[in-house]
């Protein structure tokens, strides 16, 4: 189950990646999802607080991926 999530969670953060090509590559950030991007922002935010109140780097850092 570990594995099945994190591969989620990895299609999640990339997902966006080549919006974010094309964005650099036209100089234009009309292909830019701004709610995927702000979500992706904010649960990583989420989750790095969490990690850090409970004292847990690994949560910190894995969740950052």
């Amino acid at each position: 189950m570990g594995v099945a999530c994190m591969g989620i969670n990895i299609l999640m953060y990339a997902a966006p990646l080549n919006a974010f090509r094309e964005a650099i590559r036209t100089r234009s950030v009309e292909y830019v999802p701004l709610g995927l991007s702000v979500a992706t922002i904010a649960n990583a935010g989420v989750w790095l607080a969490y990690g850090l109140a409970v004292m847990d780097i690994n949560m910190c850092v894995r969740e950052q991926r």
